[in-house]
């Protein structure tokens, strides 16, 4: 994250923010504008407590659900961490990440499956 986005100023939305974990590390690392989006109100609870995070928004992320009160292109970046598990997200949530990331950015993931494989996609064009 920190290679590609250089923008610290940069809107970040932080999916599957648990406790703040991923929050924490970009705060380290001078990110100062993020969001967090988790589908446990107790885990947001507890990232509230640490400052971490501008706006928490409490949904589970599915396929066909819209984010609330999120416009089109809000976010420079979307960062993920322990999400695509069983019971959590699955691929039906990136036309939704994709709605609120910036035209122009991109698009990079990494999927790291049981510490033993990684797959990671860059520029999508």
């Amino acid at each position: 994250m920190m290679e590609i986005m250089k923008d610290k100023n940069g809107r970040i939305l932080d999916v599957g923010a648990g406790t703040g974990a991923n929050g924490k590390l970009l705060k380290q690392h001078g990110y100062n504008n993020i969001d967090a989006l988790d589908g446990s109100k107790e885990m947001l609870k507890i990232a509230k407590t640490k400052n971490l995070y501008d706006n928490l928004i409490h949904l589970i992320l599915k396929g066909g659900v819209r984010i609330p009160n999120v416009e089109n292109d809000t976010y420079s970046a979307v960062v993920m961490s322990g999400v695509f598990c069983p019971n959590h997200c699955d691929s039906t949530i990136f036309p939704e990440l994709i709605r609120v990331v910036k035209p122009g950015h991109d698009q990079h993931g990494a999927i790291n499956c049981n510490n033993k494989s990684m797959i990671s996609a860059g520029d999508a064009n």
